[in-house]
C-alpha cells in the first residue's frame, strides 16, 4: 500500500453513508504494517510503515488546502470524524494505491481524491480538478 507521486484527481458528489471497505489513516498504517510483517525480508516493515504515515499525513494535508478552494468548509462528518482510505490496485508497483475521502458535515457533500481518474464519478458529481502531490 503506497501514496502515489504525482496528479491527483479530486471529485466532489453526493454523500456516501455507508463506508464498508474504508479504513481511517491509523487503520491503513497497521494494515500496511501487517501486510509487509508477512512478505520475507519485512525487517523494514516498521520503517515503511512509519513513513507511509507520514506520506498520508503529508497528502491530507495537501489535499485539504486544494479542497477548502474547491467547496469543502473544513469540517468532517463520518464514522470516525477523520478522512477515510481505501485501496485501488496500484498500476506501477505490485502494491496498491490509497484513495482518499472526507465527507463534509454541513451538507453531507463527499469529496474523493485518487492517483487515477476515477471518470465513472462525474456521472453524479463534479471532477473539481487535479494537483501534483510530491514528497516534502
Amino acid at each position: 500500500m503506497n501514496v502515489r507521486t504525482g496528479t491527483y484527481f479530486c471529485y466532489s458528489g453526493e454523500p456516501i453513508d455507508w463506508w464498508a471497505g474504508w479504513m481511517d489513516p491509523a487503520e491503513a498504517v497497521a494494515a500496511s504494517l501487517r501486510e509487509t510483517m508477512d512478505m520475507p525480508g519485512s525487517g523494514v516493515a516498521f520503517k515503511n510503515a512509519s513513513d507511509l504515515a507520514a506520506d498520508i499525513e503529508q497528502l491530507i494535508q495537501v489535499a485539504s488546502t486544494f479542497l477548502r478552494e474547491h467547496g469543502w468548509e473544513g469540517d468532517i462528518r463520518g464514522p470516525r470524524g477523520t478522512w477515510m482510505l481505501t485501496v485501488i490496485p496500484d498500476s506501477d508497483t505490485n502494491s496498491s494505491a490509497l484513495v482518499f475521502s472526507v465527507k463534509q458535515d454541513n451538507n453531507g457533500t463527499t469529496f474523493i481524491v485518487s492517483p487515477y481518474e476515477l471518470s465513472w464519478l462525474t456521472k453524479n458529481g463534479t471532477l473539481e480538478g487535479t494537483f501534483t502531490f510530491t514528497r516534502a
